[in-house]
C-alpha cells in the first residue's frame, strides 16, 4: 500500500516536495524507507526534482542515513533523475555492498535477486551479466543460483548467451536446466545453444521434449528448420510412424505403481488427475474408459487431435524475448501464456512484436523415451482411473 500510494504521489504530486519526503526516511524503519524509495522509482518514471548542487547535497546526506538496500534504491533513483556522475561516489558505494550481498553463504533468494537486479542496473548489464554467471557454481544454492540467472536473462547481448554455455559445466544440475532453458529465449542465444548440439559439444538431451517442441515451432525459420533436424528422433520419421513402432506396448502387462511413478514424473505438472496435479492441459479424471489405441496416440503423437483451447501460442517481444505456451487469458491490454512448466507469463500487449499460433499441441513429443514397458506401465495406471 506504501509502495502504490508514493508511487502515486511520484507520477502526479509536486517534484518539488520530493526532496522534503526523502529526508525523513533516515528516522523510518528501513522496511518502510524501501517501500516509499520503490514507490518513487515506480511513479517518477524519470521525472524528479531539479537536481541542483545544493539539492545533491542534501540527497548525499539522506543516502548516508540509510542503510544497505536503502542507499542502493536511493542511488537507484537519483541516477534515474539524471544524477550522472555527480552521485558517482554512491554508485560505487551500491556496487560494493550488492557484490559483497552476492558472497554471502546465507543469502537469500529474493536478496539474491535484489543484488543482481541493483548489479544490472548500476553497471553495464552485459558485462554484469558475464560477472554474476562467473559467481555461480556447483555449491551455488538451486533457489538462488535460478534467481541470478532470470536476471542474467535481463540483459540482450550475443556474449551473454555465450557465456551461459562456456559456464554450463561449472553449474548444478537444476541450474543447468534453468541456464539451458535462458538460452531459449533470445534467438541468438537459441542460435548458439543449437551450434552447440549439432557439433556435439552438448547432446539433444540437454533440451526437455518440451522445449524442442517450442523450438520446432520457432517463429524464425531458420531456428525452426535447425531444431527439427537436430531435435532427437528427428530421423525417425514422424509422430505416426513412432505410434506404429510402439504399437507393442499395447501387448504388455503394465504394472501400475511404476506408472503412477511415470505419470507424476512426466504428466502431472500439466494434467489434473483425481484433484492433484497442473492445469496446463486438460483434466484426465475418466480417461480410465480411453482405449489403449487412444492413449497411444495421444501419448505419442498429441498434435493429431489438438483442441483449439490447447495449442500453442508464440510471443515474441520486441526487445527480443521469445514466450511460448497455451494461452491462458487476454484483456484489453495484455496475454497470460502458460508453458509446459506450467510457468504462466503476462505480457503488454504493446510490448509484443509477433503473435502467432501454431498447429501442434502444446503436449510435447517424445514420450517415447519411456520404451514399451513403460508406455505399458502408464496406460495400466491412466486405465485404472476411470472412476476417479
Amino acid at each position: 500500500m506504501v509502495t502504490r500510494v508514493t508511487a502515486h504521489h511520484a507520477e502526479f504530486g509536486d517534484p518539488a516536495s520530493t526532496v522534503a519526503i526523502l529526508e525523513a526516511l533516515p528516522e523510518a524503519v528501513p522496511e518502510l524507507a524501501r517501500a516509499i524509495l520503490e514507490g518513487f522509482a515506480s511513479g517518477s518514471r524519470g521525472r524528479g526534482p531539479g537536481l541542483t548542487a545544493a539539492v545533491l547535497e542534501r540527497l548525499a546526506r539522506v543516502h548516508q542515513g540509510l542503510d544497505g538496500p536503502g542507499r542502493v534504491l536511493l542511488t537507484q533513483l537519483v541516477l534515474g533523475w539524471g544524477a550522472g556522475a555527480a552521485f558517482d561516489p554512491q554508485r560505487a558505494e551500491a556496487v560494493a555492498f550488492l557484490e559483497g550481498e552476492l558472497e554471502r553463504e546465507d543469502l537469500e533468494p529474493l536478496e539474491a535477486g535484489f543484488a543482481a537486479r541493483g548489479l544490472l542496473e548500476l553497471g553495464a548489464p552485459d558485462e554484469v551479466a558475464v560477472r554474476l554467471l562467473a559467481a555461480l557454481d556447483l555449491d551455488t544454492a538451486p533457489k538462488v543460483a535460478a534467481t541470478v540467472l532470470e536476471v542474467v536473462g535481463l540483459a540482450e547481448g550475443e556474449a551473454v548467451g555465450g557465456a551461459i554455455l562456456e559456464r554450463l559445466p561449472a553449474l548444478s544440475p537444476s541450474a543447468r536446466v534453468a541456464a539451458v532453458q535462458l538460452l531459449t529465449r533470445r534467438a541468438a542465444w537459441t542460435g548458439a545453444l543449437l551450434a552447440a548440439i549439432e557439433q556435439d559439444e552438448l547432446p539433444p538431451s540437454v533440451l526437455s521434449a518440451a522445449s524442442w517442441q517450442t523450438l520446432r515451432q520457432s517463429p524464425d525459420a531458420e531456428l525452426a528448420e535447425r531444431a527439427r533436424a537436430a531435435s532427437p528422433g528427428s530421423s525417425g520419421g514422424g509422430a505416426a510412424e513412432v505410434v506404429a513402432r510402439y504399437a507393442g506396448a499395447l501387448e504388455l502387462e503394465g504394472r501400475q505403481e511404476r506408472g503412477r511413478a511415470l505419470f507424476g514424473e512426466h504428466c502431472a505438472v500439466c494434467h489434473r488427475l483425481g484433484g492433484e496435479g497442473g492445469e496446463v492441459g486438460p483434466a484426465l479424471d475418466g480417461i480410465g474408459a480411453t482405449s489403449g489405441e487412444e492413449l497411444l496416440v495421444h501419448v505419442l503423437d498429441p498434435s493429431r487431435n489438438v483442441e483449439a483451447n490447447y495449442q500453442l501460442w508464440t510471443a515474441v517481444t520486441f526487445d527480443g524475448v521469445i514466450h511460448a505456451g497455451r494461452l491462458l487469458g487476454e484483456t484489453r491490454t495484455t496475454l497470460q501464456l502458460i508453458d509446459a512448466q506450467a510457468r504462466t507469463t503476462t505480457l503488454e500487449k504493446e510490448e509484443v512484436e509477433v503473435l502467432q499460433p501454431s498447429r501442434v499441441s502444446l503436449m510435447p513429443e517424445g514420450f517415447e523415451s519411456l520404451g514399451e514397458q513403460g508406455l505399458a506401465d502408464l496406460f495400466a495406471f491412466l486405465r485404472s482411473q476411470g472412476d476417479h
